[in-house]
């Protein structure tokens, strides 16, 4: 696949009610966790957009941010929010969420690398993690491709610590 016109899309609109905090805005190993996913993003595309809903912190924390551009989506869940930016944006789209905890962009290289479908998952042992590819528009024509590898979330304090220990082993 060409990488050349992929957009790779952050879905920053959640509330983080089970984490109590800001998912997107999250300090992981000394860095907010929404600019260490577009570090690893811009290292597959210069086209990285932050979707999220209207007035959530992280429009404020991206202001600086120059080479993002931000789209905002319903904010009735991720699942509706991943269709507005579908419909929002051209495919190929490289949909990651905001509350997972990427050291590098292999695991993503994996996705792209074996997505012969429009729309391909990322799983863990049959689980859904997030992240999935779409190329093309056809919502039936869709394949999981699996992984060794889970990608750590924090969807509560307890996965956020958990993730915060890698840090001390770097």
């Amino acid at each position: 696949m060409n990488l050349s016109n992929l957009k790779i899309v952050i879905m920053s609109g959640g509330k983080g009610t089970r984490l109590n905090m800001d998912k997107p805005l999250v300090k992981i190993c000394g860095t907010k966790n929404i600019f260490n996913l577009i570090t690893i993003s811009k290292r597959l595309s210069e086209n990285i957009y932050i979707a999220t809903v209207r007035y959530h912190p992280v429009v404020f924390a991206l202001k600086e941010v120059k080479d993002v551009k931000i789209i905002y989506t319903s904010g009735k869940g991720y699942e509706h929010d991943i269709l507005d930016v579908a419909n929002q944006l051209n495919n190929p789209l490289l949909i990651l969420p905001s509350d997972i905890y990427l050291q590098t962009e292999i695991l993503l290289l994996h996705l792209i690398d074996n997505c012969d479908r429009d729309i391909c998952n990322l799983v863990f042992r049959k689980e859904y993690v997030g992240i999935s590819l779409w190329k093309g528009e056809n919502y039936e024509n869709y394949k999981d491709v699996e992984v060794d590898i889970y990608p750590p979330t924090y969807n509560d304090i307890l996965e956020y610590i958990k993730i915060l220990r890698t840090c001390k082993n770097k």
